[in-house]
């Protein structure tokens, strides 16, 4: 099992490696599955998430121009989740569909996401296990697999 606890907090999502690299959905498609790319850190239900930093290096080894631009509204974000969660995998955990789920997340007692990105909000597993402790849920956790491997190439 991959956990994100080591790794750098700015993260990209496939969005954000479209703004980043300025390519569409199957020129990505076409770059991320070149042995070269640097493999996901994480992938969830919603998608692939890479490491900033080594999409970074794999740009400035490949003479790549970068759009940094597109990376204003993703720095500073938090640390990345130990275990990353997003909406599939809450919906799994709690049993629920995605009206209800949405009506949980607004709760104002909710764990804050650490990551958003464009394929939604990612959050750490065990924030939202302490929260269905204090708030009473009962969470599937055998329902879903939230930390998944990285693709296979």
């Amino acid at each position: 099992m991959i956990t994100l606890a080591t790794m750098a907090t700015r993260h990209v999502g496939t969005g954000e490696l479209i703004d980043l690299l300025g390519v569409g959905r199957t020129r990505l498609s076409v770059l991320t599955n070149q042995p070269s790319f640097p493999s996901p850190a994480v992938s969830v239900r919603a998608g692939n998430i890479w490491e900033l930093d080594q999409v970074i290096a794999w740009a400035q080894e490949t003479g790549r121009t970068l759009q940094l631009t597109a990376l204003r509204e993703h720095v500073g974000q938090g640390d990345a989740p130990a275990i990353p969660v997003a909406a599939a995998e809450l919906i799994d955990l709690f049993g629920v569909g995605r009206t209800q789920l949405s009506r949980i997340q607004a709760r104002p007692d909710f764990p804050t996401p650490v990551i958003s990105l464009k394929i939604g909000n990612i959050w750490n597993l065990a924030d939202i296990i302490a929260w269905a402790d204090i708030t009473g849920r009962t969470l599937h956790l055998t329902a879903t697999a939230p930390a998944a491997e990285p693709s296979e190439r």
